[in-house]
């Protein structure tokens, strides 16, 4: 199942009911099966079913397996997806398609330090574009150095091109101002890996701040 959640401590309701056997004597009990449920945070742009859990993937909610006709949760929530597809699947002209080769999650923690020559208050985001698949982070407000906590899946065909990261200071009335940007070749590594880099202007060389991140690459499309 897909469950989005906008607004981070929504309430969230969950009922699993089965039936039962109204010929079977049996007690409830003995005729319900084992039922349960868990609640695991992915990424944020994920589309299809999560294969192995890491950092980035943490358990919000276990109700572990019970015999019993229902069960019963109620409480505050994070965002949070479960997704039944397995992985990208070859369209009708399959001959016409090339299946990905890699698959990279790109966990973007923090940045520190961030620079503005106009504004003095900054409500930065960050964009990450992957062979045309561009995804995006919440606003954090008010803030020069900013937490973010999102990650995020790219399956990827061209495994030269680079992952492109952008910072952004979100105003509302104004265009968003670019910050800084940074592009990651991230190669094979199989682990998720921590990075500190620094952010680059578009024209020149000087450091507008740094992010920290962890970036993992895997050939096999099942790791993540």
């Amino acid at each position: 199942f897909l469950l989005d959640v906008g607004v981070d401590g929504d309430e969230l309701l969950i009922q699993l009911l089965q039936g039962s056997s109204d010929g079977e004597q049996q007690s409830v009990a003995v005729q319900s099966l084992l039922i349960g449920f868990s609640i695991i945070k992915v990424e944020e742009n994920r589309k299809y079913r999560l294969h192995k859990l890491w950092d980035h993937t943490p358990v919000l909610v276990v109700c572990d397996p019970i015999r019993r006709r229902q069960i019963y949760y109620r409480g505050p929530i994070a965002q949070g997806r479960n997704i039944k597809r397995d992985m990208p699947k070859p369209p009708i002209f399959w001959c016409l398609w090339s299946a990905p080769l890699w698959i990279t999650v790109v966990h973007i923690k923090s940045a520190e330090e961030l620079k503005s020559e106009r504004f003095r208050s900054l409500n930065p985001y960050c964009t990450i574009k992957c062979e045309g698949e561009k995804a995006r982070t919440p606003v954090d407000h008010n803030t020069k150095d900013p937490h973010w906590d999102s990650s995020f899946v790219f399956y990827r065909k061209k495994t030269d091109k680079p992952i492109e990261i952008k910072v952004f200071n979100h105003k509302a009335l104004l265009w968003d101002q670019f910050l800084g940007q940074v592009q990651l070749p991230a190669t094979l590594n199989h682990q998720p890996t921590l990075l500190r880099v620094q952010l680059m202007d578009k024209s020149t060389t000087s450091g507008h701040g740094g992010l920290l991140l962890q970036l993992m690459t895997d050939d096999n499309l099942s790791a993540v």
